[in-house]
């Protein structure tokens, strides 16, 4: 599906840009997997383990992004593995933006990544100190599949989305621990 998506937004975009995009999708869904084959479990994952392994994927995959410095502050605690990929697929795109778009003319680049969980709600902020982009930019499908993809999976996790920009871009999302699960 994510690649069908990708094919749909390559009619407009510059291809290898387009290739990029999706092998950071991509690589979102292996890093869990390879978490997965590392232990016993198969129904879920620390997401610390897992936001931890994806940031350095991604701090790898994009040039330039040696100079920015990531500040991960992740609860560790265990979450199931269809709402950790859904929620991996949010951080990669929230993340891949910033990398790709917010630091042209920011001096000290700074990825934050915050995660923390109380009484069964679970709060999932990414921020960047960069150039900030319109919060209806932010939110406004036609912006990109990514900005959709952010709206649609956080749809899929049930959770609240909020996206502030000023001195940087935030994304917020709150859900429950539970919600959607069966």
């Amino acid at each position: 599906s994510l690649l069908s998506l990708q094919a749909e937004e390559a009619r407009s975009k510059d291809p290898y840009e387009v290739l990029l995009d999706a092998r950071g999708r991509l690589q979102s869904m292996m890093q869990l997997y390879e978490l997965l084959n590392a232990q016993a479990s198969f129904e879920s994952v620390s997401i610390r383990d897992f936001l931890s392994a994806l940031t350095r994927e991604l701090t790898s995959m994009f040039t330039g992004s040696a100079e920015v410095r990531f500040l991960v502050r992740v609860e560790d605690f265990k979450l199931g593995v269809d709402r950790l990929a859904t929620l991996g697929l949010i951080v990669n795109e929230i993340v891949t933006n910033s990398l790709k778009y917010a630091f042209y003319e920011t001096k000290e680049p700074l990825v934050s990544i915050t995660v923390t969980k109380s009484d069964g709600r679970i709060t999932v902020r990414c921020e960047d100190n960069g150039c900030g982009m319109p919060v209806d930019e932010a939110r406004d499908e036609s912006h990109g599949l990514g900005s959709m993809l952010i709206e649609m999976l956080a749809g899929q996790l049930r959770a609240s989305l909020r996206v502030e920009s000023d001195g940087g871009t935030r994304y917020t999302l709150e859900f429950d621990e539970r919600a959607g699960e069966p």
